[in-house]
């Protein structure tokens, strides 16, 4: 199989399209959520958010953290101005 020649394995592929999954629906959820930052920064925010997380061993988590740290930076954001 192609995945196995290339070194990845089926739940590394699976983790990371779960993954990018979780990210598109963070973005489209904060977008609601933040209309008056545009959505391009909150689509940074969320990036940065996440990559916090990378290179961390058990993944099941990063979704959650990731919009609780995305969630404090745009609550700052709209408040502070």
């Amino acid at each position: 199989m192609l995945h196995r020649r290339l070194g990845v394995t089926m739940a590394a592929v699976e983790s990371t399209s779960d993954e990018s999954r979780a990210l598109a629906e963070l973005v489209d959820r904060l977008v609601a959520q933040f209309p008056e930052v545009p959505s391009d920064s909150v689509r940074a925010i969320v990036n940065a958010s996440w990559e916090e997380f990378t290179g961390r061993p058990i993944r099941d988590f990063v979704p959650v953290l990731a919009e609780r740290t995305a969630r404090h930076r745009l609550s700052s954001k709209t408040s502070a101005g």
